[in-house]
């Protein structure tokens, strides 16, 4: 949608950032909001100058990407995740385009569906910078009204599972 500006914010100094960008507009803002954030700090920051691997993560993804990250950094892999809220227009800083770049495998983490979802968006916005972008999202399937049938967002296992068949294949 034209003009309208997309962010996922989940920490209070995020929907700060985020308020204080509407009140400098004229254009609305949609928020993608998660109630696993409704109780949430600050998020403790996971930087590496120069990883192999590299997380950019959105909304409630981010909570399990530093899950997996205990697993991934026991594995002897350096990561790195950059918490992406900017989703329209999309943007990020120079050091995360950096970090972007020479990572060995780039995975981006979304909360949403996989297929046509942001993460698949992401990636093409990405994987000029570095071919190795992989997008995580949702499974291409109906949620149900069971636990069984529950379509959920990409645990961190599923991510240390990709992150291992990538270094395995």
């Amino acid at each position: 949608t034209p003009g309208i500006k997309v962010f996922a914010p989940m920490t209070p100094s995020e929907w700060i950032m985020v308020w204080i960008e509407y009140l400098a507009g004229d254009d609305p803002i949609y928020c993608s909001e998660s109630r696993l954030a409704f109780n949430l700090d600050e998020m403790e920051s996971c930087y590496n100058p120069d990883p192999d691997i590299c997380i950019v993560a959105v909304g409630p993804a981010r909570l399990a990407a530093r899950e997996a990250v205990k697993y991934i950094v026991d594995k002897g892999w350096s990561v790195s995740i950059i918490d992406q809220v900017n989703l329209k227009p999309f943007s990020m800083k120079p050091s995360e385009y950096a970090r972007i770049e020479t990572a060995k495998m780039v995975l981006v983490v979304d909360s949403d569906y996989q297929s046509c979802g942001i993460s698949e968006h992401i990636c093409c916005e990405l994987r000029s910078i570095n071919p190795n972008c992989i997008p995580l999202g949702m499974e291409d399937k109906t949620a149900g009204f069971g636990a069984s049938r529950d379509n959920k967002t990409p645990t961190a296992d599923k991510i240390v599972n990709l992150v291992r068949n990538f270094y395995e294949s």
